[in-house]
């Protein structure tokens, strides 16, 4: 019996200035932690006013790119934005207890805790925006013949 993946259609279809927006937030969160490694994608101007930007950026662009790849997905599924809020909620708090209270595998650190509560909230703004502007309803399928 052959495999079938049948989903069913996604509510809402992102506008374009929207699907290129969240494109560009992975993006960004991408370059951001890749500039742990490589010296050569490290923003300079940056790092004049936050000379240790780069050891604390993981936390800001896993918090990112988790919750933006989970909520514009759900957001398009039609799930409503209170349940994306409460996953940024457990993502706020996840990094909290996490770096603050759980020195497994980890020293605890509150400016990585910062951090990631700055990813968190960046994306669900940008969540939030396209929420309430960047969404249009799917257009019905028309009738088969």
């Amino acid at each position: 019996m052959p495999l079938s993946f049948d989903f069913p259609p996604s509510r809402h279809v992102p506008r374009l200035w929207s699907a290129i927006a969240f494109l560009l937030l992975l993006l960004a969160s991408a370059a951001l932690f890749a500039g742990r490694k490589l010296a050569w994608m490290r923003w300079h101007a940056l790092l004049e006013h936050a000379p240790d930007f780069y050891t604390h950026v993981s936390n800001l662009s896993i918090s990112s790119m988790l919750l933006g790849g989970i909520g514009f997905t759900w957001l398009q599924a039609g799930v409503g934005f209170r349940w994306v809020a409460g996953l940024a909620g457990a993502i706020a708090l996840a990094n909290v207890v996490y770096e603050g209270f759980i020195p497994i595998l980890n020293t605890p650190d509150w400016i990585d805790a910062w951090y990631g509560l700055g990813g968190t909230a960046a994306a669900l703004l940008f969540l939030w925006l396209v929420h309430r502007h960047g969404l249009v309803d799917r257009p019905a399928a028309p009738p088969a013949p």
